[in-house]
């Protein structure tokens, strides 16, 4: 994330907090909770000045404070931290909430497999055992 000299707050960009902890970004005195893991949209002016505290606090976390302002330790953690929304691309937000959705899909149908095999197991053992089928009980009575 390069310095910017001027804010196009018409660009929207996502801000994840991929840490385990909340943070608290705070502009004009209002604070601003993003919970931990969670991610949220803000105009480029916000995004770009939480990316910069998070990335602060998480460089002092790892003993790295005397780090902050060198480039090639920022950049990864900014990488995760933000991005642009842009037209015909999905959010990274977006991109992951399709990929919870395809996984709980994937995981119904494999439960619908699942049920649909026993209830298919059951109907072999019923042909094969003659005391479940309705002619052995027609007989028998």
């Amino acid at each position: 994330m390069s310095e910017i000299n001027v804010y196009d707050n018409s660009r929207k960009f996502i801000f994840s907090n991929w840490t385990n902890e909340d943070f608290v970004g705070t502009w004009g005195g209002v604070q601003t909770l993003i919970k931990a893991g969670e991610t949220k949209e803000f105009e480029m002016s916000l995004a770009y000045h939480f990316t910069k505290h998070l990335v602060d606090r998480e460089l002092q976390k790892q003993g790295k404070a005397h780090l902050a302002g060198v480039p090639e330790e920022r950049k990864p953690l900014e990488e995760k931290t933000i991005a642009e929304l842009v037209a015909g691309q999905d959010s990274p937000a977006l991109a992951t909430l399709k990929a919870q959705i395809k996984a709980e899909v994937l995981a119904a149908e494999e439960k619908k497999t699942s049920k649909k095999s026993k209830k298919e197991k059951k109907e072999e053992v019923k042909e094969s055992d003659p005391s479940e089928t309705k002619e052995f009980e027609d007989a028998n009575k």
